[in-house]
């Protein structure tokens, strides 16, 4: 499974879990919309979990980069 793949599989499946339980309204310790775009256009094998464990805990973070993963793909086609 590709690392695009693996982080549509964690935007899927986190997705109702973490507004249920992490909704972060207030943007708490998230990374920042430039780490989120770079997450979402330029997905690295070996990019940083820190983000990857931030975003499976803050459904804040997870609607911006489900967005900017849409948008992308957008643009790229």
């Amino acid at each position: 499974m590709s690392h695009k793949e693996e982080l549509d599989d964690l935007i899927a499946a986190f997705g109702r879990r973490v507004h249920e339980e992490h909704p972060n309204p207030e943007r708490v310790g998230c990374p920042g919309r430039a780490a989120l775009t770079r997450l979402a256009t330029e997905p690295d094998p070996l990019g940083p979990d820190s983000i990857l464990d931030h975003i499976r805990q803050c459904a804040a973070c997870l609607d911006e980069l489900r967005d900017l993963r849409i948008s992308s793909k957008r643009s790229h086609h």
